[in-house]
């Protein structure tokens, strides 16, 4: 598991006594995901203004009457605006992808789960209330990458909690799950 940064640690309850295992963020196979749905939709864009240009310049009705009306004035800039708000959006589901991780502690398990630019939620959840950890990797490519899902289940009621996108989750598991034994080694039930 990753060292924790010290201002991520701020947003959670922990006391001294309490030590920090570890940290797991998302995989960046994410990240490429939205990288190139974006620049898939960019080269979409594109071809559709240079098939709208070119049918302008072949024949448009509007540019004989008035030649500052052609569509060929306007489609570039339209092109462009809507190329940066196609990367800023990028970005932001990019920052937003990057701001999920769980913290393990000897204590308990943290899901920093940030839902959009202006909302996120933090749950935490007691290791000795922790009953499995299971992972799933589906598909070729989560093996080759090393990455899967992270399933907590709880004790009673509780609900169990998912972590998408995880890096090395066998090993996350396991230290999930080393930590629940310890932790009933020294506390019981």
């Amino acid at each position: 598991m990753q060292d924790i940064k010290i201002a991520q640690t701020e947003l959670f309850e922990h006391d001294d006594q309490e030590d920090l295992l570890g940290e797991v963020q998302r995989h960046p196979v994410g990240i490429y995901t939205r990288v190139a749905g974006a620049v898939f939709i960019l080269t979409l864009l594109s071809g559709f203004a240079f098939i709208l240009t070119r049918a302008s310049l072949s024949g448009d009705p509007l540019t004989a009457v008035n030649p500052e009306l052609s569509l060929t004035n306007y489609v570039p800039w339209v092109v462009v605006l809507l190329g940066v708000l196609i990367a800023i959006g990028t970005a932001i589901s990019i920052y937003v992808y990057r701001n999920n991780y769980l913290v393990l502690t000897d204590q308990k398990l943290v899901f920093v789960r940030m839902n959009s630019l202006f909302s996120r939620s933090i749950s935490q959840l007691s290791i000795g209330d922790v009953q499995d950890a299971t992972i799933e990797q589906h598909g070729v490519l989560s093996r080759v990458l090393d990455f899967g899902t992270i399933k907590i289940e709880t004790a009673g009621e509780m609900d169990n909690f998912s972590f998408h996108y995880a890096k090395d989750p066998v090993y996350t598991a396991k230290c999930i799950v080393d930590a629940h034994e310890e932790n009933l080694k020294l506390y019981g039930n």
